[in-house]
């Protein structure tokens, strides 16, 4: 059987008892040192610095692998995380940008990022962060008006309750989920940016929604406003929560938004499907079918959209120079487009050309839930997954005017030379901004796609737990610790020969300390966790 083989070995076993590893939670302090020793505090919220190691070692899943690049992101996307969580007289948020700015609403919310905060954030043992920011977007956040981004609440909920097990939350809010999708549907209008027409966002009559590139918070792309991947894949994944929810709660508009989502998934690939690009891509509101390819392309393996298997070659576009693959990340726009370019004039936060960690976002999670189902992606495998992650993670750094290098997410990167392009612009232009807005930015996920991806925990809104890794075949040894699931400690170890953790040779996976499953090569593993 060769590696990422996939098979299922389930069991209990009531004597082997997980041996302690100190040294992992040791490495996370080292790295919290390091990251607060580089630290400029410019601003803070509810837990500073100085509080960051006794919040982190509480709190965060305890990630070590061989490659060092990687495991010092995910600790430092980490420590970044809880930079931006807020406590307010209504409970705590999760902001985007540290300092204040014009475009948010209350407590200098945004709802851009919300579904990329709940995804890393429902990683949290302490769910309080993640359930208060949920009630108050909900509630009383930007989300369904003019000035809102594309929202997918229901569906970041349904995620988020697959951690934890708990459906109490989905209960309390389901009429106000119900509503705010209903706001979606009907629509209204915004100005196009940068032009000022008029804009109809929302259900058109095809049963696709229509939306502007601004408002999935990517302004000036290529592709522009029109049936968009993105938007429709979202409210597709929206639907299918909501209807999950609504049977739940024995209320009868569940057949309605189970036949709604059949139509969004077969209008988008009947529709967005691009035949002669193999790729998914943005149709105008005129019928015009529009030949750049995105990184949104992959949202509908992001919302879990039933996808022809047949569409899978277009991932190998991820690997290809001329195609969004650039040295140092993923490009938004594939690079041999004739309108693909790298502008350090004008707007600071163009998707013309550009590495967004953002979109990089979309597109990993895209893969690696294609990955999880079979291994099988033409000319793409688990390995070439973790050397994308590893490129994300490698161009998270910035060079001081000291010349030292130090961990750094910013807004958008230059992908031939690293620099963060938002702030150069913003600088060169002596642009009236808060100092360093983009430093420690929230505005996508990398924690989640180590979890997920890499130690391969894919959360299930049953009893199961799968444990799927998608690493490459010459690591020896990787750990996962101190990950809370539905109320159940899971720790998942790979030890080629049983030298490094001192608990077994091969995968294995520990529930409450107790080995519940184990394999002698990297496999797909599913458990039992009620």
């Amino acid at each position: 059987m060769k590696a990422h083989e996939s098979r299922v070995i389930v069991f209990w076993c009531a004597t082997a008892v997980l041996a302690a590893s100190p040294a992992v939670a040791d490495r996370l302090e080292t790295w919290i040192d390091r990251f607060n020793t580089d630290d400029d505090e410019i601003y803070t919220n509810a837990i500073p610095n100085s509080a960051a190691k006794e919040f982190l070692v509480a709190n965060v899943p305890r990630f070590e692998c061989p490659d060092a690049e990687i495991e010092r992101a995910y600790n430092f996307r980490w420590w970044t995380y809880r930079k931006h969580i807020k406590l307010t007289p209504d409970g705590y948020v999760i902001t985007e940008f540290l300092p204040p700015v014009s475009w948010a609403g209350k407590h200098n919310t945004i709802n851009c990022a919300t579904g990329h905060h709940i995804m890393e954030g429902r990683w949290l043992r302490d769910g309080r962060y993640v359930d208060d920011y949920l009630r108050f977007m909900l509630r009383q956040g930007r989300v369904a008006e003019k000035g809102a981004y594309v929202f997918y609440p229901a569906a970041a909920l349904l995620e988020r309750r697959k951690v934890t097990g708990d459906k109490a939350l989905s209960a309390e809010l389901f009429d106000t989920l119900v509503r705010v999708h209903g706001a979606w549907k009907r629509g209204w209008s915004v100005p196009l940016y940068p032009k000022k027409e008029p804009f109809r966002i929302g259900l058109a009559a095809n049963g696709l929604y229509t939306m502007t590139d601004n408002f999935e918070g990517m302004e000036c792309s290529i592709g522009g406003s029109g049936y968009r991947p993105y938007i429709n894949s979202a409210m597709y994944a929206e639907v299918k929560a909501l209807a999950l929810f609504a049977r739940e709660c024995g209320d009868q508009m569940a057949f309605e938004l189970e036949h709604e989502a059949d139509m969004l998934a077969k209008g988008i690939v009947s529709r967005l499907w691009n035949p002669s690009r193999a790729f998914f891509t943005v149709v105008a509101t005129n019928g015009e079918r529009k030949a750049v390819r995105e990184l949104i392309g992959y949202t509908p393996w992001m919302f879990g959209v039933p996808v022809p298997k047949s569409c899978d070659v277009a991932f190998r576009r991820l690997l290809e120079p001329d195609g969004f693959l650039a040295p140092y990340g993923l490009t938004m726009p594939e690079q041999s487009d004739p309108a693909f370019r790298l502008a350090y004039k004008g707007h600071e936060c163009l998707w013309d050309g550009p590495i967004w960690p953002y979109a990089t976002s979309l597109a990993l999670t895209g893969l690696l839930n294609r990955l999880h189902q079979g291994h099988d992606i033409p000319d793409v495998s688990p390995a070439d997954f973790a050397r994308l992650l590893g490129r994300y993670a490698s161009a998270q750094k910035r060079i001081l005017p000291d010349g030292r290098c130090v961990s750094w997410i910013d807004e958008n990167q230059n992908p031939y030379s690293g620099d963060w392009i938002s702030r150069s612009v913003i600088l060169l232009q002596r642009m009236p901004f808060p100092r360093e807005r983009g430093k420690d930015y929230n505005h996508s996920t990398f924690c989640d796609l180590v979890i997920t991806g890499l130690a391969g925990l894919v959360p299930s809104d049953g009893d199961e737990l799968t444990v799927d890794p998608l690493v490459p075949s010459g690591w020896r040894w990787f750990a996962l610790e101190n990950v809370r699931y539905h109320q159940h400690d899971i720790s998942v170890y790979w030890d080629a020969d049983g030298t490094a953790y001192g608990n077994g040779a091969g995968l294995r996976v520990f529930v409450d300390k107790r080995l519940a499953a184990c394999s002698d090569i990297l496999a797909r593993l599913t458990v039992h966790v009620p």
